[in-house]
């Protein structure tokens, strides 16, 4: 049985692909809150993808970098970031405002890196690949994921951007074995999943090995999105980013039904 359900969920990946778009929301929840979240849309045929992304900022420990800091209502306390970004043509961009006093409609693209959808929290569908054992349990299916193996069982064109994705995560990724929670749906694609943060250091994230998850949740899946591109003089255009996120669902910690499948999605305008 377990066999029957290993391969059901590796199936699940290309179903879920094979829909060619989806809008997604995905989370690091923590005790207090989310330490990072963001909703954002994919063309899995075209290798797109645009998302807003938010992250907490722990409070400084030294009081002189802290004096450092130009806003002092971010002194001492903790603070959001928020970002843009997309990925188009393999690359992943983060957008930025303009330098200098021009207002263009615009935000300047800067390149940050070429491992592509890998390195965002789509990403976390090739995980699927490396499932070990998986047993059924209201209604979701409890699942062991090997990374390793699931770098392995990628199509070979995708296995370099999984790996930098995976080594730029987790610098010192010894062993490879997480757990975590799917669930699929009628169509067997992926509707939820969530996985313990992998072992390794995070030059990124303050979050411990074993202590913390990754959540992703999927909805309209092969609905058509449009996904913005880098254009001339490395900008996207701000209304056509925005255009894609009308009437989509916020995600942060009031969506807490979105995550346990008692609610529905909570729709807003960006």
């Amino acid at each position: 049985m377990t066999e029957e359900l290993n391969a059901r969920v590796r199936a699940a990946v290309d179903a879920t692909r094979a829909a060619g778009t989806a809008m997604f929301c995905w989370r690091m929840p923590a005790g207090r809150g989310d330490l990072g979240s963001c909703e954002g849309a994919v063309d899995f045929d075209r290798g797109r993808l645009a998302m807003r992304s938010r992250f907490q900022i722990p409070s400084l420990a030294e009081p002189e970098f802290d004096s450092a800091l130009d806003d002092p209502a971010k002194t001492g306390a903790e603070w959001t970031v928020e970002n843009r970004s997309i990925v188009t043509e393999g690359t992943f961009y983060a957008l930025q405002e303009p330098s200098g006093e021009e207002t263009t409609g615009s935000w300047e693209a800067s390149r940050l890196g070429a491992e592509g959808l890998a390195a965002t929290p789509i990403g976390m569908l090739s995980w699927l690949r490396g499932v070990t054992s998986a047993s059924a349990s209201d209604g979701c299916l409890t699942i062991t994921l090997d990374l390793r193996q699931a770098l392995s069982l990628a199509p070979e064109a995708d296995r370099p951007a999984l790996k930098a994705a995976l080594d730029s995560g987790r610098i010192g990724l010894t062993a490879t074995e997480v757990t975590g929670e799917v669930e699929l749906d009628p169509q067997g694609r992926v509707r939820r999943m969530s996985a313990m943060v992998p072992p390794g250091a995070s030059p990124h994230l303050a979050v411990e090995a074993g202590q913390d998850s990754i959540e992703l949740l999927l909805n309209d899946l092969g609905r058509p999105v449009t996904i913005p591109s880098a254009g001339v003089g490395t900008r996207v255009d701000i209304a056509e980013f925005m255009a894609v996120f009308e009437g989509q669902p916020q995600c942060g910690p009031a969506l807490e039904d979105m995550w346990s499948g008692t609610g529905s999605a909570v729709r807003s305008s960006p």
